[in-house]
């Protein structure tokens, strides 16, 4: 009989209960939930509907292999990982907040809160609320035996379930021990930072230090005097203080451009000080008085993926927050420099601000976190039996386009329908501790060959697939480990226009559509080549017609020339012979003498000679070639003499002109012309001298 726990689980209804293999014992209750009960009889932890069961109606236990404990609830299941590392208490109706600091000594835990001060008992099942502190509190420090809550309205210091303001200043993020002077204490508020000594059971709030209005959040106090202190925007200050401490003596300002931010923190480690903002650790070097990027705890610290700037030192280790993880580094044992250990506890499951991250070590390897709705407990030196995680593909599933999705066999299928190109794939990894969250990677062989981003959703897609073979692989990632991937191979059939008969159709569509081009090309290519012809054959027909017509123009200009001279030779000719006429008559008036008859018988020669018909048949062919063939082949008939008339006729010259060039009287040349008349047969009413123009 155990009279403790009997008071304990009094008046409840125990109707199921499971030995560990730890040989404690888990007894489920009908109204109040699950209790943990050691061999020796000693309540270990209460576990209901406030913290994590879905109900409090317990109505069957079961431990499996990995030692996990699995609960039959009136409404569905739980799972108890008693094994876990990590303990967590929830605040699901908000009794103390959102947990920024906490200290515990050998009889309290404090828990400084975004709703003010809590404490409990050693012993107790509940936090009690400190009087008079509502509000924010920022910080827990024990200092020379002295425990400071810096808090929004002030200072505090706290003595058991009592808390004394000590300073009023709006404000107070952090106390710490000013080192040069025993009994002093350094202040950092919104708007500055002062100092607060003490004088036996009391404390004196000197001022607020003048000129100096920064945020003080991070402070860091040296043995030689001077204090650093951290501004999210400003960078680090270095601050050395007159006597009074009221007043500043000397200032250096450090800024740090990239990186800096209200996460940003300062801090010493192993005798150094420490810059940290998201991106990198530096190292103050008093050497060159600079904070320098290379340092062995930056190096630690490169492939850490941290979230926050905020860096916390403590018990000879420097503790980070990653996405997935809480990092500390602390020496190496084997070689210089620092190690890191990872514990994987996922950012959704230590929600805070980032920049206000707190960490406390309660006992040895024991460490507690704040959250957004309590805290959370974790035991650094705790490690689970090794696991051989195995990653597995679940399910999956294939869709046409706007119809519902089918599943098909992991086995082994045949080629899928062209239509069935979209597909689902579901896999998971079988580990239920509630902080260790399996990662997935996967690729598509066939589509990419390239891995996904790692991430937590155990499903992937593929839409609107090509045809083709394909084999998805994914990998699996707990913790630090990479497990071996596993993969799923199916094929996507060509759609039937793609298949070998429609290719070959297609290619036989294909040389005939290039027949058709090709016929087609010809009979355009022919076209061409014939309207080429006729335009080159045009164009000719005009460059000979063009040189026909210069021709002719040039024959007109000769003709015209010829006809001028034929016309001046012709004028001549009838002036010579009027003239010699006209002496020759003048001459027969005394025709008595010798020498006068043989003067008259020489210009009758003169008159009637071959030679000046002969020029002038020829200066008359000369420009009017065709005339005496045309004329001889109308009328063959006429005499040379006729044709000399019709000759003089063209000229369109008179009978008075005729006469003398034919040495015969005006009335004779009358004659002729009627004579010629007749043998051409000329119409009454038409003209000689046009007809034979026209000719």
């Amino acid at each position: 009989v155990n009279p403790q726990l009997t008071a304990q689980i009094a008046g409840k209804s125990i109707f199921s209960a499971l030995q560990l293999k730890d040989n404690s014992l888990l007894l489920g209750s009908v109204e109040n939930g699950l209790y943990h009960v050691s061999p020796e009889g000693v309540l270990l932890e209460h576990f209901n509907q406030e913290n994590g069961l879905q109900n409090n109606t317990v109505l069957h236990l079961y431990q499996d292999e990995d030692e996990n404990v699995w609960a039959g609830l009136d409404n569905g299941l739980s799972i108890l990982n008693l094994n876990s590392p990590f303990r967590i208490f929830q605040d699901h109706v908000g009794r103390i907040g959102t947990v920024y600091s906490s200290f515990q000594n050998e009889d309290f835990l404090y828990l400084g809160t975004n709703q003010g001060l809590y404490y409990r008992k050693k012993g107790a099942a509940k936090f009690n609320f400190i009087n008079g502190t509502n509000g924010q509190v920022w910080s827990l420090q024990m200092v020379d035996n002295v425990l400071f809550c810096g808090h929004n309205s002030g200072t505090y210091v706290i003595s058991e379930e009592i808390a004394v303001k000590v300073s009023d200043r709006l404000g107070t993020w952090a106390v710490v021990d000013y080192k040069p002077v025993e009994g002093v204490f350094v202040q950092g508020h919104y708007n500055g930072f002062s100092f607060l000594k003490q004088e036996g059971e009391t404390f004196v709030d000197i001022p607020l230090v003048k000129d100096f209005p920064h945020s003080s959040k991070y402070i860091v106090s040296e043995e030689n005097g001077e204090v650093w202190i951290s501004n999210e925007h400003k960078g680090v200050f270095k601050i050395r203080m007159n006597d009074s401490l009221k007043t500043i003596h000397d200032l250096k300002n450090y800024p740090f451009s990239e990186g800096s931010g209200v996460t940003s923190s300062i801090f010493m480690f192993n005798d150094a000080l420490y810059y940290s903002n998201i991106n990198d650790v530096f190292r103050y070097d008093p050497a060159t008085d600079e904070f320098l990027e290379e340092n062995i705890l930056s190096e630690a610290f490169k492939d850490v993926d941290r979230v926050s700037g905020r860096m916390i030192a403590m018990d000879n280790k420097v503790w980070a927050f990653g996405e997935r993880a809480v990092i500390s580094a602390g020496p190496s044992i084997r070689e210089r420099g620092y190690i890191t250990q990872s514990y994987y506890l996922p950012r959704e499951y230590r929600s805070i601000p980032l920049g206000y991250e707190n960490l406390t070590r309660l006992r040895e390897n024991v460490y507690m976190l704040g959250l957004v709705d309590g805290y959370l407990l974790f035991d650094e030196s705790f490690r689970n039996k090794k696991t051989e995680y195995r990653i597995r593909i679940d399910k999956v599933e294939k869709s046409a386009l706007d119809e519902d999705p089918k599943t098909i066999s992991l086995s082994g299928i045949e080629d899928l329908h062209y239509k069935n190109n979209n597909l689902s794939f579901y896999f998971s990894i079988p580990e239920y501790k509630k902080f260790l969250v399996p990662l997935y990677s996967y690729r598509l062989r066939g589509l990419t060959e390239k891995w996904s981003e790692w991430s937590s959703i155990s499903t992937a897609g593929f839409e609107n697939l090509p045809y083709g073979d394909y084999n998805f692989e994914v990998r699996g990632k707990m913790g630090e480990e990479i497990l071996p991937s596993v993969s799923y191979h199916f094929a996507i059939a060509r759609p039937w226009y793609l298949s070998n008969l429609a290719i070959a159709a297609y290619f036989l569509l294909f040389l005939l559509l290039l027949y058709v081009i090709h016929l087609v090309y010809k009979k355009e290519h022919d076209k061409r080549i014939r309207e080429n012809e006729k335009a080159l054959k045009m164009k000719n027909l005009e460059a000979e017609q063009k040189i026909i017509k210069l021709q002719n123009e040039q024959l007109e200009k000769e003709m015209e020339g010829k006809s001028r001279e034929l016309a001046v030779s012709t004028m001549n000719l009838v002036k010579k012979n009027e003239f010699l006429s006209s002496i020759r008559a003048k001459l027969k008036e005394s025709e008595g003498s010798t020498q006068v008859k043989s003067v008259i018988k020489t210009i009758d020669k003169d008159i009637s000679e071959k030679d000046n018909w002969s020029f002038f048949e020829k200066a008359f062919n000369n420009a009017d070639k065709e005339f005496f063939k045309k004329i001889k082949s109308r009328h063959p008939e006429l005499t040379s003499n006729d044709l000399k008339l019709c000759a003089y006729l063209r000229l369109n010259l008179t009978s008075k002109e005729i006469a003398p060039l034919l040495n015969i009287s005006v009335k004779s040349v009358e004659i002729k012309r009627y004579r010629l008349r007749k043998k051409m047969d000329l119409p009454h009413e038409e003209n000689l001298v046009d007809y034979i123009l026209g000719i």
